[in-house]
Formats: C-alpha cells, structure tokens, sequence
C-alpha cells in the first residue's frame, strides 16, 4: 500500500480559501484524511492545529507588514497589507505548508524515502520561505523554494544511481549534476531529463519540475523584476513594504511547489521500495544491506522474538521480526 495514496495526490493543488473560510470536510481536509485512512483521527487534529497555526501567523503577518514604513517618495502609491486571515492568497501558501507538513509525518514514519537528510531539508525550506515572506523578502523566499525543489530531485537521482549516493555521503568530492540540460551543451544531460529518459519519473513532472525551477532561478540570477529594491533608479521605489504583486506570484509558488514535490515524494517512495525488494534487509538511512550486527531479544510480550540489525557504517538500527530476518539474512 502507497504511503502517499493516489487519491492524495489527486487533491493537489488545493484551491485558494481564506483561512477564515475554513471549514471541517473542505479540500484540504479532505486531502489529510486521504493522506492517513484509517487514522481520520490524527488527520482531524492536524487539520484543526493547521488552521490554529494560520490564524496565529495572519494576525502576526498584518501587524508586520502594516508597521512597514514605504519609502518616502512611494506614498501614496503602495499596497494596503491585507487583513491575511481574510486573503484567499495566504490561505492558498498555509493550505499547502500544512499539506506538506503531513505528507513529511506520513513519509517519515514510514522510512518512505531515500536521504533522510534531504527529506528533512525540504521542511527546513518551505519554513524557511514562510518566514521570509512574513518579513516582507519575497526574492529571498524564492531563492530559498529553488533549494526546495533541489532536495526533492537529488534523492531521486541518488535513488537510481545509489553508486552516486554512496559517493555524495561519503564525502567525497562528488559534482552534483545539473538539474536541467544546457542549451547548447554538450556535457551529459541533466538530472531532469536523464531520469524522464530512463523511465524513473514521468516526462509531464519533469517537464512540470524543470519549469518551476525555472521560474524560480530568476530570483537566484537577480532579475530586476526580483529585486527588493528594484525601481529605485527611476522614481518606483516602493521600499521594503508588502508587494500585492510579489506576494500573490509567492502564493502560486508555494502551491505548485506542493504539488510537484508531492508527486516527486511518491516517486521517491516507488523506488525506495524497489530497492527494498532487492534487499529486504537493509539500512533505511545509509542504504548498506551487507555490513551488520545482529542481536536477538523476545517480545516484551513474550510472543515471539525480533531481530535487530546494527549497520556496520551508520550506526542506524533497523528491527525486524525473526521469522522475516531467518528467511532473508544471510543474503542469498
């Protein structure tokens, strides 16, 4: 069974609502009870505690951004902040925060990923862009997504070529490859490209991938559209304030990051799950299926006994039931 189900998937991108307008059983709702079947519980309490935190947030989001002082030659022709519980734009970004929130529970209880690391680090950047945007930095909270979409494509890569991932996380000098094929290049193709090429992931995401990283690149390259200070060699300096325009394109961005990342999660998961199959007994952080030591206890109830297996080069423990480890290890 699929930790990220189809119909989970299916739900995303989710639409724009005001946090004020939400309500039990809407979409996003709906998408956390997927998420977790059988356990509607948590996904109640995580839709109730996600709607909490993004009232809390809207509060503090308007006060910030309506201390923010204009720069003086831009009064009167700069965005009034909104009330944020009341905009469908943030309501849009927080709806996707929680999502992702809950698919990182769901794929993380489930060892469901390939770098824990890396799996980690796409929670740290979604954060990470939030709080930018709350302090009026939307350039910075793109430059901080593109790094989000990084931590989902590496693992994939590293998922198809594990020789390349045992490299990376020995510490080795290891050249990440590029993420998209250069025009005119006549180096190796990128990650992109390569992994739609060889059937890991489907063209339509990789295409979807490689335009959202795209987008996102300007924001690294400092296109003056970008820039916080833009304008401020011809009189359209608005100064450090709330941006209606950046702030709405930020909010678009943060959904269709969700949702393309979702389905770069779920792929991840397929081939962690191939890899599983190969070696039924392996290390779920460093990916070592040779290298243990073994210790054998009983149940504390008393039926029946597990096996757990201590990696030779992570530490990592990994437990599995005896009769499994009896049939699977040594490796045939």
């Amino acid at each position: 069974m699929d930790v990220i189900p189809v119909t989970a998937l299916g739900r995303l991108p989710l639409p724009a609502l005001p946090v004020a307008g939400w309500l039990e059983n809407d979409e996003l709702h709906e998408f956390l009870r997927d998420l977790y079947g059988t356990y509607a519980d948590y996904a109640d309490h995580l839709f109730t505690l996600g709607r909490t935190e993004a009232e809390r947030a809207a509060s503090k989001w308007t006060a910030f951004a309506r201390a923010a002082a204009p720069a003086p030659a831009a009064e009167g022709h700069t965005d009034m902040p909104p009330e944020f519980i009341h905009d469908s734009g943030f309501g849009l970004a927080w709806r996707h925060l929680v999502a992702w929130q809950a698919l990182m529970g769901a794929v993380l209880s489930e060892s469901a990923f390939f770098s824990i690391g890396h799996t980690l680090e796409t929670q740290a950047d979604l954060e990470a862009s939030f709080r930018l945007v709350a302090h009026l930095y939307y350039k910075h909270a793109l430059q901080v997504l593109r790094g989000f979409v990084e931590d989902l494509v590496l693992p994939l890569w590293f998922a198809a070529k594990p020789q390349d991932f045992a490299s990376w996380s020995s510490g080795e000098r290891y050249h990440v490859p590029p993420m998209k094929t250069r025009e005119g290049s006549k180096r190796k193709p990128g990650m992109l490209d390569s992994l739609a090429h060889d059937g890991y992931i489907p063209k339509e995401l990789a295409a979807r991938t490689a335009s959202l990283y795209g987008d996102l690149n300007g924001a690294i390259h400092t296109q003056e559209r970008r820039l916080i200070h833009r304008g401020v060699d011809r009189s359209e300096y608005r100064g450090e304030v709330f941006k209606r325009d950046d702030f709405e394109e930020w909010c678009l961005r943060i959904s269709e990051g969700v949702t393309v990342g979702a389905r770069l999660l779920s792929t991840q998961e397929h081939l962690w799950q191939g890899l599983r199959e190969q070696h039924p007994i392996i290390c779920d952080i460093c990916h070592n299926w040779s290298t243990f030591t073994t210790t054998r206890e009983r149940y504390s109830d008393g039926r029946g006994e597990i096996v757990t297996f201590h990696c030779g080069i992570c530490r990592n423990d990994v437990i599995y039931p005896a009769e499994f480890a009896e049939e699977h290890w040594p490796p045939r």
